[in-house]
């Protein structure tokens, strides 16, 4: 299976259960402009509350689709230290990510991907999913 093949199940995956899909990747033009960032995951997923519970309210995360045959591995050049291969630089942004609290899912499959959707999301789609907490206001007067 080809990873575009991949692409397309995730997307009618999350289509289907009220994600976007954003495709995002890192381009440059020297001396130009740039976009994106070396290394970013391939889409960015994005599934807004409903307005009237939770206006500007969204959830999000970063999906990296890969092919089920993907064997690549670290092929950097080693007499160029700074200059990371393909697969380290989304390993070193991925890590990144997470470490500021992002949420990044590299699928092959979706089925891989739906048992980890289950975990993540699977509330959002149960007959009664959490309730929506309203949080403190910051200017409300606490005892």
């Amino acid at each position: 299976m080809l990873e575009k093949e991949v692409v397309k199940q995730l997307q009618d995956f999350l289509s289907l259960r009220g994600w976007r899909l954003i495709r995002t990747q890192f381009a440059t033009m020297p001396g130009m402009f740039s976009t994106g960032e070396p290394g970013m995951a391939d889409y960015a997923c994005v599934r807004f509350m409903p307005a009237e519970a939770a206006p500007a309210r969204c959830m999000f995360f970063w999906l990296e689709a890969k092919s089920p045959n993907d064997k690549r591995s670290c092929f950097c050049d080693i007499k160029k230290p700074k200059k990371l291969c393909k697969v380290c630089r989304q390993k070193k942004w991925q890590e990144r990510e997470r470490q500021r609290g992002g949420v990044v899912v590299q699928a092959a499959s979706v089925d891989t991907f739906a048992a980890w959707y289950e975990v993540y999301f699977g509330w959002l789609h149960r007959d009664n999913p959490i309730p929506h907490k309203p949080q403190a206001s910051l200017f409300e007067e606490h005892p």
